[in-house]
């Protein structure tokens, strides 16, 4: 099932990054400012809806979707032995009691900057 993400950074991020993307919901105001998120969609043949402020306001009425939202594939888990398999010295960080979702996304574009090898997250 696919997960939703909401506002311009994530997104980016999410483009950036090569995840697999189903739709994307962006309004006109946003077309300049993401225009590599939409070219990204445009060349995996990913449908764009192009709304106005207020349609995705009414769309997205609980989101803070900063004028774009994209339904992308989840995230991938992995076991953390397969992480420490044949890695002496692994990076490893592990969070517990996280509750803001922006802080998760920090923590992680921290960590690819850095070159950790996993993040433990509770289920």
């Amino acid at each position: 099932m696919p997960s939703k993400i909401v506002g311009k950074n994530a997104v980016i991020n999410a483009a950036e990054s090569k995840r697999k993307f189903f739709e994307v919901f962006v309004s006109y105001q946003n077309l300049n400012s993401c225009e590599g998120v939409l070219k990204y969609a445009e060349s995996n043949d990913v449908k764009i809806h192009i709304l106005r402020r207020n349609e995705m306001d009414i769309k997205f009425p609980k989101d803070r979707h900063q004028g774009i939202v994209a339904y992308v594939e989840e995230y991938k888990y992995a076991d953390i032995t397969e992480i420490l398999e044949g890695n002496e010295n692994p990076f490893i960080i592990i969070l517990d009691g996280l509750e803001d979702p922006h802080n998760l996304g920090a923590i992680m574009r921290t960590a690819e900057a850095v070159n950790v090898d996993c993040i433990v997250i509770p289920k």
